[in-house]
């Protein structure tokens, strides 16, 4: 039986392997695991943070990270941590450096025109091998059982508009609706849904 449960440090390398799993050729996934382990540490250890891990028999089968009050940072414990990763990567793949830190500016730009939500869901994925059970779909119903505990009314997220038809159609059968589109490298579109349309 899957349970989705409140995530912990200890289930930040399942999650990072899930991540590197469901889109092995994503930009995130291409800074390696260092990044990524930071990426979801700053999210399972943050006040604002919501991460949830999907798990079937002890196995962790999926997850789903985001947090409420969309627009705040990590602060200064968090982006220190980020410090030897970005000494690394200076050495190691300076292009790739830099477009880390064209995606930060990006949304810091993106953020004065995107519609504003009270929560916002980042990153969602599960194992490949058990696409089509519905995984995905529990997962963002916890997600948003969460933002609703935490007192909030809405939730927003971003993906790719274009030859991504599967994923957007999932999340407009969960209530989503198109808020706005914007233009990155690629054109990308935010969805908001009220919490009451998905539960």
């Amino acid at each position: 039986m899957i349970v989705v449960e409140e995530a912990h440090e200890r289930d930040v390398p399942s999650i990072v392997s899930l991540h590197a799993e469901a889109f092995p050729d994503s930009f995130l996934t291409s800074l390696g695991g260092l990044f990524l382990d930071w990426y979801y540490r700053s999210i399972v250890s943050s006040p604002n943070g919501i991460c949830l891990v999907a798990i079937d028999g002890g196995i962790p089968i999926g997850f789903v990270a985001g947090r409420i009050e969309p627009g705040g940072n990590t602060g200064f414990a968090g982006l220190t941590k980020l410090v030897p990763f970005a000494a690394r990567l200076a050495v190691s793949h300076p292009i790739r450096l830099a477009q880390l830190g064209r995606r930060f500016l990006w949304q810091r730009r993106e953020a004065e025109t995107l519609v504003e939500a009270d929560s916002e869901l980042t990153s969602i994925g599960s194992s490949p091998q058990r696409r089509g059970e519905g995984i995905g779909r529990k997962l963002v119903k916890a997600f948003a059982s969460s933002v609703e505990h935490a007192g909030k009314r809405t939730i927003s997220l971003t993906t790719d508009f274009d030859q991504n038809d599967e994923v957007r159609s999932f999340y407009e059968s969960l209530g989503f609706v198109v808020a706005t589109r914007f233009d990155r490298d690629r054109t990308m579109v935010q969805y908001i849904a009220a919490i009451d349309q998905i539960l």
